[in-house]
């Protein structure tokens, strides 16, 4: 489960950091507008994002205004409070709201956002046995050469490395 997700469903603060899990382009660009001067560089603080197949745009400030290394900060903090919360809020609350049928809001409060994630997606071990047992092959036997060697480089594979394989496989990070 994304970690971003997790520290929202947890009720914990959000910080610019964590953009980067969600957008890795967007928080380098405002990490970078951060960090340096954009006086003069005729910005504003248009911000267009995508829903529903279809690209919107809004003016952070309510009308086009130029960024500046006055108000950069604000509308930083503006851009990454919309991707972190507003725009995921409702679907993060109704999660958050099923969960504490369940669970106590007072004891979601004493996990870590690691500790949470290994409760809901379990620890990560993934056997190579299994892995061998359950693997479907099209248009190549398991006896040839390449599907032994592909094995072969497998079973030197660290759990890191196993889920990276995983991932680049199914798309999806756990193995449940």
């Amino acid at each position: 489960m994304n970690n971003v997700l997790i520290v929202f469903i947890l009720g914990r603060k959000l910080t610019l950091e964590d953009l980067e899990e969600l957008d890795s382009h967007l928080y380098g660009s405002l990490r970078w507008m951060l960090t340096n001067s954009i006086e003069g560089v005729g910005l504003t603080d248009e911000y267009q994002f995508m829903l529903l197949d279809k690209r919107f745009s809004i003016n952070i400030f309510g009308e086009e205004t130029e960024l500046d290394d006055k108000n950069k900060k604000q509308f930083i903090t503006r851009v990454a409070k919309l991707q972190l919360y507003d725009e995921v809020k409702n679907a993060v609350e109704y999660i958050r709201e099923g969960l504490t049928t369940h669970i106590p809001k007072k004891h979601l409060d004493m996990f870590l956002p690691y500790e949470f994630s290994t409760i809901i997606s379990g620890k990560q071990f993934i056997n190579k046995e299994e892995l061998k047992k359950y693997t479907k092959y099209n248009r190549v036997q398991p006896t040839e050469d390449i599907v032994r060697w592909f094995w072969e480089i497998v079973d030197m594979f660290s759990q890191e490395e196993l889920s990276m394989l995983i991932f680049f496989i199914t798309g999806s990070i756990s193995q449940k």
